[in-house]
């Protein structure tokens, strides 16, 4: 109910409650365990990481993220106003809907399904960990910085527009529709890829180059 400063690591916390106006700062190299519920009325400021293992409600809230990493686990409704001009946003638990919001960089983990509800903004980066599936959908996922898919990006009829270099090297791009993947950037590899479905559309503003013994659609 007041301001408060995270400065030693805790896993000790059950359910946690920033009331409105009031700030609650992780300082670096610090993280904060809630098991249960989060419920951000007022401003969390993370610098270390705050990891939300329960369910996540920012609704009415503000989440600054100056250099660190909000891991969300089980079941998000909000993230307010959330930072996207730094900071880490890491899906890392079950199978769930990503939050319709703009990021800065964007980390989805786990071996299960991340689908979207909407458009997505990435502004710094985005990373598909191992055995994770990151879903467009019908929708349309723009990235600003780099790609880098360790897991799976699949696309229905909905278009990942990476507007930076993209890496699909341990990971795999699938088509299930007439979806679409923009890439203006270098393009490394794009890992174990569909062939029968989709289109890829290289729209850099200078000289591309595909990977060698590709097929496409």
């Amino acid at each position: 109910n007041h301001a408060v400063t995270v400065d030693a690591s805790t896993n000790t916390i059950t359910t946690l409650t920033v009331n409105s106006s009031k700030t609650l700062t992780v300082n670096s190299s610090r993280t904060i365990t809630v098991s249960g519920a989060s419920d951000i009325n007022g401003t969390v400021s993370i610098s270390g990481t705050f990891d939300a293992n329960g369910s996540f409600d920012a609704t009415s809230g503000t989440i600054d993220i100056p250099s660190g990493t909000l891991k969300l686990g089980a079941t998000y409704t909000s993230l307010g106003t959330l930072d996207d001009n730094s900071g880490t946003v890491w899906y890392d638990g079950g199978p769930g809907t990503i939050i319709t919001d703009t990021y800065y960089n964007l980390r989805v983990s786990q071996a299960n399904t991340k689908g979207t509800a909407g458009a997505i903004n990435v502004n710094g980066t985005m990373t598909v960990d191992n055995g994770c599936t990151y879903d467009t959908e019908t929708y349309t996922t723009t990235v600003t910085g780099a790609t880098d898919i360790n897991g799976i990006l699949t696309m229905s009829t909905g278009i990942y527009d990476a507007n930076g270099a993209f890496d699909a090297t341990s990971g795999a791009v699938t088509f299930t529709g007439a979806g679409q993947l923009n890439i203006a950037g270098a393009v490394t590899d794009l890992g174990t890829f569909t062939e029968s479905k989709g289109k890829v559309v290289l729209d850099g503003s200078s000289a591309q180059t595909l990977p060698d013994d590709e097929t496409f659609h």
